[in-house]
């Protein structure tokens, strides 16, 4: 599939080919001689970008119109490719929090299917799954489009709505923006509805009630955004936990299935659905959104590698999406091993303090991040995880020093590996456990 465009006085045409993970060597920009150029590549298995679904080749020719923003080269490429284009959009939004906004909507599931099993061990999760996001995603991108050129309102409902710095209030937050103005083609009963067994004892909550307006047929959506480090076997649910090792991800898929969504069938929780004038039948969904970490290990030999215990991880958790958001982990020793895998030159390192962790990273100006030695000197002095951002230049950009973000990871204190938690002793550990919840009796990074 093919469509075209001029951007930065070269002629693009836009080929869209399946996903790879080869190490293809990205060709100068300058060349005035037909060549191909991985857009944003991924340059590896485990790390990812905002066009990680497909590579497009960009085969560029000398030229002499007038540049076309990156953002009509994206939107041309999702004209010709349909949907499984459309989360390329997310990072070509100039506003973060508009970014941040297209990726609640449109991100890939972290969990979209549960794995086949004896029916006694299925959580049966009803899982949405990330076709239906794309599609969201895609009836949005006029309205995005406007709001990224105006994006007061959302800033101002973010401004109100999620103070604190928790990513979950703030994803929440950003959906609830999108139900309320983005014609979402839903309406919203509700959010964070509470349920009250006693005056004195919350049962829980619901995340949001909404009404499909075309069907006409009530929901009760349970949201998540998740970030998890793998330890150990990344086959088993067990093995992915939060970066402040309070949460994991058979714990949170279990507290999901027996304690959240099952919410409206209780008397209590009918009682509150009764409060808003909702006294039929409500259908349960799962929003279940983040990132795997993968972790990164530096070898003597030089022969670096995504590695665990000296072994290449390839593992994904069980129902884990295709196509699923995927970054690095890191010991803060291992930094400078990792940086020098890169160009310093092409590089630059960003901080990404809470909430600021939905949506790509992008940056215009030579001050944009941190360069190798600053980040180095920051990696040293880590003590609790972080999340960083690699930026390198982006090669359909108007401005001049325009960065966009290549992969996402987690530079940790060193020893976070081997320190275990007695809360991860056992791993049968569950949602009755005190440790690491809210008020709202939830698991939470």
């Amino acid at each position: 599939m093919r469509n075209g465009g001029w951007a930065n006085g070269k002629a693009y045409q836009l080929v869209c080919t399946p996903p790879t993970c080869s190490r293809e060597a990205q060709p100068a920009l300058a060349s005035d001689r037909p060549t191909y150029l991985r857009w944003t590549p991924c340059t590896a298995p485990m790390e990812w970008n905002f066009c990680r679904e497909l590579k497009i080749a960009v085969q560029m020719r000398v030229g002499g119109r007038q540049p076309l923003r990156r953002a009509a080269l994206i939107a041309a490429a999702c004209t010709c490719c349909g949907d499984q284009l459309s989360y390329c959009r997310v990072g070509s939004y100039d506003h973060a929090a508009v970014r941040a906004l297209a990726w609640a909507i449109g991100a890939p599931a972290l969990i979209e299917s549960e794995p086949s099993m004896p029916a006694e061990h299925q959580l049966r999760l009803p899982l949405v799954a990330s076709a239906e996001y794309a599609a969201q995603l895609s009836n949005a991108r006029d309205w995005l489009d406007h709001l990224d050129r105006d994006p007061a309102p959302l800033d101002a409902f973010l401004a109100e709505a999620t103070r604190g710095g928790r990513v979950g209030k703030y994803f929440e937050a950003l959906l609830e923006f999108w139900l309320r103005e983005g014609g979402s083609g839903y309406e919203l009963l509700a959010r964070d509805l509470q349920v009250f067994e006693s005056k004195a004892h919350t049962l829980g909550a619901f995340d949001f009630i909404v009404r499909h307006t075309e069907r006409d047929a009530v929901e009760h959506w349970e949201v998540t955004v998740k970030y998890y480090l793998q330890r150990g076997n990344g086959t088993l649910r067990t093995a992915w936990v939060g970066p402040n090792r309070r949460d994991r991800l058979d714990v949170k898929m279990r507290h999901m299935a027996t304690a959240q969504l099952p919410l409206s069938s209780t008397h209590h929780g009918r009682a509150a659905l009764a409060q808003i004038g909702v006294d039929g039948p409500v259908i349960s969904r799962a929003w279940f959104k983040g990132i795997l970490f993968r972790p990164w290990r530096h070898l003597p030999s030089g022969d670096d590698e995504l590695m665990y215990g000296g072994v290449i991880s390839t593992e994904v958790p069980p129902g884990a999406a295709t196509g699923q958001p995927r970054g690095l982990w890191l010991e803060s020793r291992h930094f400078e091993a990792y940086a020098a895998t890169t160009d310093p030159r092409l590089t630059r390192w960003v901080f990404r303090p809470r909430p600021d962790w939905i949506s790509p990273a992008r940056g215009v100006g030579a001050e944009v991040g941190m360069d190798r030695e600053a980040a180095a000197r920051r990696a040293i002095s880590v003590n609790a995880p972080e999340l960083w951002s690699r930026l390198e230049p982006d090669p359909l950009a108007d401005e001049p020093q325009s960065w966009v973000e290549v992969s996402q990871i987690f530079v940790v204190p060193d020893g976070w590996l081997d320190t275990e938690e007695d809360v991860f002793a056992n791993s049968s550990w569950g949602v009755n456990s005190p440790y690491g919840k809210n008020s709202r009796g939830e698991l939470v990074n």
